[in-house]
């Protein structure tokens, strides 16, 4: 179960989390962030996740952050903007930037082979490298499952202080069964 959840954003967060959009007089003020502040106890309150923390990088306004519910269910210690938090899914949007930006450049296609680029990684179990396209990683369309159904079972204070290997999480991914469906949220795409 985890325990926290954190949101890295831009500048753009304030009009995100606010409820009712924010005019744009009002959007970029220094100060608290009221509306971000309601949206993070709305999360940790009615939704109940357990807790949840934001930081704010703002060129005008130097940083911000705000947390709120609880870091630690055992403990009872609650959240705070200093704890350190892994990224998680944003993750996936940069590496699509990237990836497309180097397509761009001519240094890599988007329908060449995953084989051709990471040469025997992804084989066996019926997967094939040779099959699948660095668009269909993008797309999430590859068939390949998401290696965090292969640790779900884990227990969280060993995943918490594991470290995995991209070739690690791949490998893991493989073993399990191909998805129901040939679109399937796949964080394995990605890694």
């Amino acid at each position: 179960m985890l325990t926290a959840f954190a949101v890295c954003v831009g500048a753009a967060a304030p009009a995100y989390a606010a409820t009712t959009p924010a005019s744009p007089a009002t959007a970029w003020t220094c100060g608290d962030r009221p509306e971000l502040k309601n949206a993070l106890d709305r999360v940790t309150g009615e939704i109940a996740l357990a807790g949840a923390a934001v930081e704010v990088v703002d060129p005008a306004c130097g940083r911000w952050g705000y947390a709120s519910g609880t870091a630690d269910l055992r403990t009872g210690r609650p959240m705070d903007v200093r704890d350190r938090l892994r990224i998680g899914n944003i993750t996936k949007t940069f590496t699509a930037a990237t990836v497309l930006q180097l397509a761009d450049e001519g240094r890599l296609s988007l329908d060449a082979s995953v084989e051709h680029y990471l040469p025997g990684l992804v084989q066996g179990n019926g997967y094939d490298g040779n099959k699948i396209t660095v668009r269909q990683l993008l797309q999430q369309t590859s068939g390949l499952p998401d290696h965090s159904e292969a640790l779900a079972t884990a227990d969280v204070g060993w995943l918490r202080h594991h470290h995995f290997t991209p070739q690690d999480l791949v490998r893991r991914a493989l073993r399990l069964p191909p998805p129901a469906h040939p679109w399937h949220c796949s964080t394995t795409d990605y890694i």
